[in-house]
């Protein structure tokens, strides 16, 4: 009977622990609509761009996986569409 017990907790410890490990985090990006012209030439200045949705809080991946992203040399994403096309844009 004690053995029973004790193997019980032990899976019951496990379970608990594997699915707290298991948890993952949902990032969304939700594209933003623009009426405005977009050109397409490289550049990120042109209007439509000041207001399209913006990604942050990146993780790194090298060096150090799972890492914050460093300021001073972090990404900068772009994301919206208009009845044309979908833009994605960066730095």
């Amino acid at each position: 009977m004690k053995i029973k017990t004790i193997a019980s907790l032990g899976i019951a410890v496990c379970y608990c622990l594997l699915s707290n490990a298991q948890t993952t985090v949902v990032k969304q990006l939700p594209a933003k609509r623009t009426s405005l012209i977009v050109k397409i030439d490289g550049n990120l200045d042109d209007a439509a761009w000041k207001d399209a949705a913006t990604a942050d809080g990146l993780t790194e991946f090298r060096p150090k996986v799972g890492a914050p992203e460093d300021s001073a040399t972090r990404t900068e994403t772009y994301l919206m569409y208009d009845d044309e096309g979908i833009y994605f844009g960066g730095y």
